[in-house]
């Protein structure tokens, strides 16, 4: 096979030149390319340039076309008028980071800088330029970005949310601690209910954030094994049994009792201790809140419905983000994180399920959960 003329030409140039090769030394060589700008069609591509995006390079031609059809459109745009510049004043940078498609799909960052070789009149005939990939580094900001935002929403979430219960923690204990305030038996009763309240809003708040902390911090270990649904979801109704009996709300079980998921329990009640807490938490006095068990072909369904307030389609959307924290107040003007839905759907995800809400404003609301389904041996 003949050797590519501009490949020769450019080995030729850097024996004479040894700023040239001192150029691609400080490219770090992740992928060199020689352009002819007289024939602006013809591009030599080093083996490297086509390796790190993931293509064989002995399928691709030196041709400029064909890494302009991998690069983002906006960044090509970039990289083409720096080009220009560079190429009317070379005391202006070809340097710049543009993205290129990897061939699995995958954002390829790359640092590419370039330099133009000049005739005796100084016009600018060939642009010699080189690759670094960068995108490891690229990966490490976007991380570092995510754990400044994790860190910031915690910060202010613990300054707003958790301070707000121990606020009435205090009030109630001054209270009781006060030897000149006489309070009869019926205020003692009351107080001590809020004391109950306070304590089981707060307890259940650092919960949630722990949770919520160990997910962004990656400590989670998820271990799925045989569950049976109802028994679980029993016990954790149990465990806020408190909560639905001051409401006189009613949790009734409809569908098969005999439903088995794979999934990893301590994950799963937190995503049901987190529903039916909302359920509860918006609906009405003496109301019904039901869970449905079915089965769906490979899938276990679980679904958790109240009549109670509901939310707008906006509302909806904004309490299932990444960052979302402001809490609704519930119908008897219960206080919560706004991180319930959040990592419900986030430990969900973990276990290879789905989570879709369907809600309408003073309607109610329906948690729809599917998880992997244990096939009973015959």
């Amino acid at each position: 096979m003949n050797e590519n003329y501009l490949k020769r030409e450019l080995y030729d140039l850097i024996k004479n030149d040894t700023s040239l090769f001192e150029f691609i030394q400080l490219g770090s060589l992740d992928g060199i390319w020689y352009w002819d700008l007289e024939s602006p069609e013809n591009e030599w591509m080093s083996a490297k340039f086509w390796e790190i995006l993931g293509h064989d390079p002995n399928e691709k031609k030196h041709l400029a076309r064909e890494w302009q059809e991998v690069i983002f459109k906006e960044d090509l745009e970039l990289a083409m008028e720096n080009l220009e510049k560079h190429c009317a004043d070379p005391t202006h940078p070809y340097d710049q980071i543009v993205r290129y498609t990897h061939k699995n799909g995958s954002t390829v960052w790359v640092r590419c800088r370039g330099l133009a070789i000049r005739n005796e009149q100084g016009k600018a005939i060939r642009m010699l330029g080189a690759h670094t990939d960068i995108t490891d580094l690229k990966n490490t900001e976007k991380e570092l970005e995510r754990s400044n935002q994790t860190k910031v929403k915690l910060f202010s979430i613990i300054a707003h949310d958790l301070r707000t219960p121990f606020n009435g923690l205090l009030g109630i204990t001054e209270i009781l601690a006060d030897e000149e305030y006489h309070i009869d038996e019926q205020e003692r009763q009351d107080l001590m209910k809020n004391l109950h309240a306070s304590v089981n809003n707060a307890y259940n708040l650092l919960t949630n954030l722990l949770d919520w902390a160990h997910l962004n911090l990656e400590r989670i270990d998820i271990r799925k094994k045989r569950l049976q649904v109802f028994q679980v979801i029993s016990s954790v109704c149990s465990q806020l049994r408190d909560f639905s009996d001051q409401k006189e709300i009613e949790i009734r079980f409809d569908g098969d009792r005999d439903l088995e998921v794979l999934v990893d329990q301590k994950s799963f009640e937190l995503v049901v201790r987190n529903l039916l807490t909302n359920a509860i938490k918006y609906s009405y006095r003496g109301s019904t809140v039901i869970v449905n068990l079915t089965k769906e072909a490979t899938l276990g369904r679980i679904s958790i419905e109240d009549s109670g307030k509901g939310m707008s389609e906006t509302h909806l959307s904004s309490v299932l983000s990444d960052y979302y924290h402001v809490s609704r107040p519930g119908t008897e003007f219960e206080k919560g994180s706004g991180l319930g839905l959040s990592l419900a759907k986030e430990f969900v995800a973990l276990n290879d399920g789905s989570m879709t809400i369907h809600s309408r404003l003073d309607q109610g609301t329906t948690a729809v959960l599917t998880f992997p389904l244990i096939i009973p041996e015959i």
